[in-house]
């Protein structure tokens, strides 16, 4: 009976035995699964940081031209403001001046000329106080 129990024990030893070296092969199997493992997720944070950058960059290329453009777009509309004004009164100018008819100039008067006599030299003008007699 022993020996049936020893022999028992001796086949579950070997059994265990070679479960033990089935775990070891699988273990360095997933020992080399993990050293890839780590360097794709150090190739993959490398990747993110460049795409932070890229994207950063062209967050603030998309930034400058939507000011320039929206520059640009201020000084057309400002620019056609004003040409749309100067059209307006331009035009309206002219219809005031033109489509309104202009009175003829009233008639000229003849200049009114004033004529004073001239003073005669040969009688001389009277003194105020008459010379005394005595």
């Amino acid at each position: 009976m022993i020996e049936s129990r020893v022999a028992n024990l001796e086949s579950d030893v070997s059994v265990l035995k070679l479960d033990v070296s089935v775990l070891k092969s699988d273990v360095s199997v997933l020992k080399s699964d993990v050293s890839v493992l780590k360097s794709d997720v150090k190739e993959l944070r490398k990747e993110v940081g460049d795409m932070k950058v890229e994207m950063r960059e062209g967050f603030a290329n998309l930034r400058s031209d939507f000011h320039e453009s929206n520059t640009k777009l201020v000084m057309w509309i400002v620019g056609t403001g004003a040409a749309i004004s100067i059209g307006f009164i331009t035009i309206m100018t002219f219809v005031l001046n033109n489509a309104v008819p202009k009175a003829p100039p009233a008639s000229a008067q003849p200049p009114i000329i004033i004529n004073v006599p001239a003073a005669s030299p040969a009688s001389p003008p009277p003194s105020p106080n008459p010379p005394a007699d005595d």
